[in-house]
């Protein structure tokens, strides 16, 4: 159960998930932080220099170092 929105049902909001940008998908569910991860444009140079620590989290706990 997500923990913002306890009263929507999981499926509702993975849905509306999918419509934010890729740092909110993150913070509320990794499967669909990684339908919305770009290789090209989501890197530890990108997360690291707008001060995405926790993209930087998700990058090294999903195992990619480049």
């Amino acid at each position: 159960m997500n923990p913002l929105f306890k009263y929507i049902p999981d499926e509702v909001f993975e849905r509306v998930l999918l419509f934010t940008d890729f740092q909110t998908a993150i913070k509320y569910n990794s499967s669909i932080a990684k339908r919305l991860y770009k290789t090209d444009i989501h890197t530890w140079k990108w997360a690291a220099s707008n001060g995405y620590l926790d993209v930087l989290q998700w990058l090294h706990n999903i195992g990619i170092y480049v």
